[in-house]
């Protein structure tokens, strides 16, 4: 079974200009999953999720901002892939399930970091544990906050090389 999967950082979901844009990637790649953070809403209805993708096999679980910080979405194509288990927390979505075609367990995680130090080890030792809670293949994407080096982040942007 191929599986797609889309992951995008979106910085503000209400804004006109990026809701315009998903729906153009969603339309174009069409994946199987998706995974959005840094939605900074506090709430979201089916209606905008439809709205997005004019699916009727979509599924999907929805972890709020903490005022304008954070908020993840992950959606996923329900024919494919039937969900047994859902972990949703501040800083990830886990989708524990079934790959319908091949019967197979599987996990899908979609993460947005803490960005205070602070609190990076915390989360990581969580979703360490939820990880090897479950002796399955996992797929984890999104925005972790993580940087190897300081030289990588001036002036509050990543440079890539």
């Amino acid at each position: 079974m191929e599986v797609d999967i889309l992951t995008w950082n979106i910085r503000g979901f209400r804004r006109r200009e990026k809701r315009r844009a998903l729906k153009i990637m969603l339309h174009k790649f069409n994946p199987s999953i998706v995974f959005i953070q840094e939605m900074k809403v506090e709430k979201i209805s089916e209606i905008e999720i439809k709205r997005l993708w004019h699916k009727s096999n979509l599924e999907f679980a929805f972890s709020p901002a903490r005022g304008s910080a954070g908020g993840l979405l992950s959606i996923w194509n329900s024919e494919l892939i039937q969900v047994t288990n859902k972990i949703i927390n501040h800083n990830y979505i886990a989708i524990i399930g079934i790959c319908k075609k091949s019967g197979d367990s599987c996990g899908v995680v979609n993460v947005y970091g803490p960005s205070q130090d602070s609190e990076k080890g915390i989360f990581l030792a969580d979703l360490l544990a939820v990880i090897k809670s479950k002796d399955i293949p996992w797929c984890i994407g999104g925005d972790f906050n993580l940087i190897l080096d300081s030289e990588e982040k001036r002036g509050f942007r990543l440079i890539v090389p």
